[in-house]
């Protein structure tokens, strides 16, 4: 008889576990096609009017670790101003709709440049502010299925901030201490890895020369576009807004975007390398001249060219 009670009971707990796991894979059904259904009414049917009409809105265009968090720290200090960090990739999005990021990232691609844009003014849209904006790197609007000039087309009224490097060099090297790190962006109260490890790199001649004329070709590519779009945007280099920031807030940034510096600067993002770069590079008397500026300087002029070029 207690043969008979222990089975009765083992079959009860294997019930009672069957129904518990057929309702969570019900949940779980149901959250997965609550969030296509919304999916396919943000994506396709939400859009008879533009949300950012009243916005003025400005994309930060420009090469990775150019000193763009650096940028929109200062950025922030105008009134009714706000900038969100990149958008082509899933961190940007809320972390909710796992469906809709799996949809739109799948491989790394947005499906087409109508996704792309689209994501852009919705992002845009939440974004709260009279000024709003998004910066975004070369690659990512290459692996988004746009242009620049497309991206032109798409935001007529948009203004452009176009933020480069004149030492490619210290550009390629930062580069390189991330992708070893994968620390991208360093802030108030984080570990800085690169620096407590004394991570040290063997920097390629040749690969910093593809490096340097694929980002030499993304920046005049994307001036040219934008010259020939007829948009407002202005060039910024890195060295000169570290040197004097105040100076080009006041007279260039502000101005361009049609406001006045209020707050004063809070530094969000820190420096990330604090050593040297002959500390940092391994065979820095083979590559010592990459880092002179007067052999390697980075010019870039609104036409689009290097003044080298001229």
């Amino acid at each position: 008889m207690r043969s008979k009670d222990h089975g009765d009971s083992h079959i009860s707990r294997t019930k009672e576990a069957a129904r518990s796991a057929a309702n969570t894979l019900r949940n779980r059904l149901a959250k997965l096609t609550g969030n296509a259904v919304w999916y396919v009414w943000q994506y396709h049917f939400k859009w008879s009017k533009n949300p950012i009409d009243h916005k003025k809105v400005v994309f930060i265009l420009f090469a990775g670790r150019a000193g763009s968090k650096f940028l929109i720290d200062h950025l922030h200090r105008l009134p009714h101003t706000r900038f969100e960090y990149e958008l082509f990739k899933p961190a940007a999005l809320a972390g909710r709709h796992r469906l809709l990021r799996m949809m739109r990232y799948a491989h790394g691609r947005y499906r087409s440049q109508v996704y792309a844009a689209r994501s852009l003014r919705e992002i845009l849209r939440r974004i709260s502010g009279r000024t709003v904006g998004i910066k975004i790197t070369f690659d990512q609007v290459e692996n988004s299925g746009m242009t620049v000039r497309e991206l032109c087309d798409e935001f007529p009224e948009a203004k452009y901030l176009i933020l480069y490097r004149r030492r490619l060099a210290e550009q390629f090297l930062s580069l390189q201490l991330a992708e070893v790190t994968g620390q991208w962006g360093l802030y108030a109260g984080e570990t800085n890895f690169a620096e407590r490890e004394a991570t040290r790199l063997y920097l390629s001649r040749q690969e910093f020369e593809q490096y340097a004329e694929r980002i030499k070709r993304q920046y005049r590519q994307a001036v040219r576009a934008l010259s020939q779009s007829g948009r407002k945007f202005l060039v910024l280099a890195y060295e000169d807004l570290r040197e004097d920031p105040e100076g080009h807030m006041k007279r260039w940034i502000a101005p361009f975007l049609e406001s006045e510096v209020e707050r004063p600067y809070e530094a969000v993002v820190q420096r990330q390398r604090n050593r040297s770069v002959r500390e940092v590079v391994k065979n820095f008397e083979e590559v010592e001249d990459l880092f002179s500026l007067e052999k390697y300087e980075f010019l870039l002029e609104a036409s689009g060219v290097e003044a080298d070029d001229c």
